[in-house]
């Protein structure tokens, strides 16, 4: 069963992950160099490692919610558990939670992107209506998208796959007039501002259904601002100068 200890020892995970993507943005984020720029490689990957470090969230969860402790990293969770429409089920079956969680998830999330900046954010809260968090939802099932298609080399695949649902908005979020298709670093750094929010907001509600002090499981409140202070990244701007929405 879940226990506060088993709790800190996968939030304590999840932020060590969680180092990963915003270690890519940090060094996307020095000079630039003439030319073409390399640095843009870097965009799948820092998507690849932010989308998972939320699945393993998930997995590690679960394995730390059995009577046989399934250490962080080690647990696998069952294929597609991560999406919006499956994760609630999964996480109540297995006792990680009592109440849903989407319905509790908050985050700013960025409709658009301007070169490395996110754009147009749009803070959805648990006391949003039903319509704005169905079209929170659809981007988070996006996002999850733009992981998968980056580890599998097929941006146009899922690009395709998803074009329908994204129709009435013009096309799908990671949509650019970029001559191949790609990912682009605002929309990459909207994507891991999105699951920064996700995991913080998550713990939060695991740590509230088991009566537990949320405080001591939480992503450092330093990665939410709009300039980062800490030693590690004294001074970079993760989400284009703008603080995310942190839950209370």
């Amino acid at each position: 069963m879940l226990t506060p200890e088993r709790l800190l020892d996968v939030s304590t995970a999840a932020a060590n992950n969680f180092k990963k993507p915003l270690d890519l943005i940090a060094i996307h984020s020095e000079q630039p160099v003439r030319g073409t720029q390399p640095r843009a490689s870097l965009n799948p990957f820092t998507v690849m490692s932010a989308g998972g470090a939320w699945e393993r969230l998930i997995a590690d969860l679960v394995g730390a919610s059995q009577s046989e402790l399934a250490k962080p990293g080690h647990h696998k969770s069952d294929k597609g558990m991560q999406y919006p429409d499956t994760v609630d089920g999964y996480l109540r079956k297995r006792q990680v939670i009592r109440m849903p969680v989407t319905s509790r998830w908050e985050a700013a999330y960025a409709q658009g992107w301007h070169g490395a900046m996110p754009t147009r954010w749009i803070t959805v809260t648990s006391e949003s209506n039903d319509a704005d968090r169905q079209v929170f939802l659809r981007y988070v099932r996006a996002a999850i998208g733009a992981r998968n298609a980056a580890a599998h080399f097929a941006l146009a695949q899922t690009a395709n796959a998803i074009a329908g649902e994204w129709k009435e908005y013009g096309g799908h979020p990671w949509d650019s007039d970029a001559a191949s298709d790609t990912l682009q670093s605002g929309y990459v750094r909207g994507a891991t501002a999105l699951w920064l929010q996700l995991i913080d907001t998550t713990l939060v509600a695991v740590a509230a259904d088991h009566g537990w002090d949320p405080a001591p499981f939480r992503l450092p409140a330093d990665w939410f601002g709009a300039v980062a202070t800490s030693d590690r990244y004294h001074g970079v701007e993760f989400w284009g100068g703008r603080a995310l929405h942190r839950v209370a």
